[in-house]
């Protein structure tokens, strides 16, 4: 059920709309809670699920390769892609902390 929750996350409380969700290396049971799942989707949704498996040229043709982790078969920097991530997170949470500030 892990599948269905993160999908209705995505479309109903995320502030930002995507192209595509793909699973890569995603377990044997994944296909099995996708049949469960999909249903609970709308089409729009289904449709831009994909299950991709190990077949990462897949994701190439959407993803540089250079913006990924080498698990997925890119040539990023892992470690800087999370200190990048975590200096956003920062900058974010100063920002409405400010922006709260300066409602009050």
């Amino acid at each position: 059920m892990h599948v269905c929750i993160l999908l209705c996350c995505c479309i109903q409380c995320l502030p930002f709309r995507t192209a595509s969700t793909m699973f890569c290396h995603e377990p044997w049971y994944y296909s099995w809670l996708w049949k469960l799942c999909s249903p609970l989707l709308n089409e729009k949704m289904r449709s831009r699920t994909k299950f991709i498996g190990g077949k990462l040229s897949e994701v190439h043709k959407s993803i540089p390769q250079e913006c990924l982790p080498a698990y997925v078969g890119g040539t990023g920097d892992e470690a800087e892609m999370v200190a990048t991530w975590m200096r956003f997170m920062r900058s974010y949470e100063q920002q409405r902390q400010q922006e709260r500030r300066n409602a009050k």
